[in-house]
């Protein structure tokens, strides 16, 4: 079994190398995910929205809805079609810099090496997260925590089935489910101190020390794999 100290440690050292560019990398991968914090701090203007539409006559209202719903459509296409391969290529740099200290940026590294599979394996990914989300919340961390390596399994073999990479992941997080959940919880404090200074610990230290840890996660729940004699 792996330990949380030394995970940490790891992953902070490793990003502490070129400290600069993964504090770039970090912040770039941070804009990429977005922040649901804005949305749901936006949920008040929604209603007010809402409720002003209700108010337009019906043929305003519906052209207001359609380009509404189209608008949606063309955004979670960017995000699948582009955002998913460019938050990959940052989350290839952070597992690359476990073992050595990257000289490229390279975060589009995916757009000409895989692109299709990636985007399918990071969208079956996400949808069954989400599909098993609506059923209760609860089902649907731990389906999270369950596919949690797809990312890693699919930068070192970009070619790998969607429904394989989905599998390994479960394979690999079997037994550390609660572990990695522990190690997350590890982090509240710094999360809190986050928030107190709006998010300047985030930008210098914190989301580096995030990413690294989280792919210094992989390698040592892949090593151990394969000194088992389990790896693919």
């Amino acid at each position: 079994m792996w330990n949380r100290k030394e995970v940490k440690q790891k992953g902070k050292e490793n990003f502490r190398k070129q400290y600069w560019k993964a504090v770039v990398i970090a912040l770039l991968l941070t804009i990429l995910g977005g922040s649901s914090s804005s949305i749901s701090s936006s949920s008040n203007q929604a209603d007010d929205l809402a409720e002003q539409m209700g108010q337009l006559p019906d043929e305003i209202a519906t052209f207001i809805g359609i380009g509404s719903v189209v608008l949606v459509i063309v955004l979670l296409l960017v995000s699948i079609l582009v955002l998913n391969p460019l938050r990959l290529g940052c989350t290839r740099y952070f597992l690359r810099l476990q073992h050595e200290e990257p000289s490229d940026w390279n975060v589009g590294y995916f757009f000409s090496n895989s692109w299709a599979n990636v985007v399918k394996t990071m969208f079956f990914k996400d949808l069954f997260v989400f599909l098993w989300t609506l059923l209760l919340i609860i089902p649907g961390i731990i389906k999270a925590y369950q596919y949690r390596l797809v990312s890693y399994l699919l930068i070192e073999n970009p070619d790998i089935d969607y429904h394989d990479a989905l599998q390994e992941s479960k394979r690999l997080m079997d037994g550390n489910k609660w572990a990695s959940f522990v190690l997350d919880l590890s982090f509240i404090l710094w999360h809190i101190l986050n928030g107190i200074t709006f998010g300047i610990v985030g930008l210098f230290w914190l989301n580096p020390y995030l990413e690294s840890t989280e792919a210094q996660l992989y390698c040592t729940i892949r090593d151990l794999d394969r000194q088992n004699g389990m790896a693919w």
